[in-house]
């Protein structure tokens, strides 16, 4: 991570966080801000909990069928992140934490994730990844043959 994307993630986020707390207290009542961070956070990892099981069904399943899970993989890493962010408190982590949960937006994050990754390995293997195929097969022993 840079600097810059670390002194967003540790200060500026906070700051935005208090100052929007600030605000909605400040329009309303300290305990209107309060009851919503505690609302969300709540809500949130409820989602979090129930979906984070569907996931791991998932993975359970794709696995006993003799498939890679990385999908259902991916989907529980981004439920993970949002279950984090549901624990700050702050109403723009809740609400960042919720957008995560939503299964439409959370195809969009995949989908973000799956060309970085795709990315950061065409950069680091470049052409050779796609031009060399190996294919191979294994020769089960015969009776004949020593093991």
């Amino acid at each position: 991570m840079r600097f810059y994307q670390l002194f967003a993630v540790l200060v500026l986020v906070p700051l935005a966080e208090l100052a929007l707390l600030l605000w909605i207290g400040h329009l309303t009542d300290w305990k209107v801000s309060l009851l919503i961070v505690i609302g969300t956070g709540l809500v949130g990892s409820f989602l979090a909990r129930s979906q984070g099981m569907q996931v791991m069904r998932r993975v359970h399943g794709e696995i006993s069928e003799g498939r890679m899970p990385a999908d259902a993989l991916l989907d529980g890493l981004l439920i993970l992140a949002a279950g984090l962010l549901l624990l700050t408190p702050g109403l723009i982590t809740d609400l960042a934490g919720l957008f995560l949960l939503v299964p439409v937006s959370r195809r969009f994050f995949k989908r973000m994730i799956a060309a970085r990754l795709k990315r950061r390995f065409e950069r680091s293997f470049g052409s050779v990844a796609r031009s060399r195929v190996i294919d191979a097969y294994v020769i089960p022993p015969s009776d004949s043959e020593p093991r």
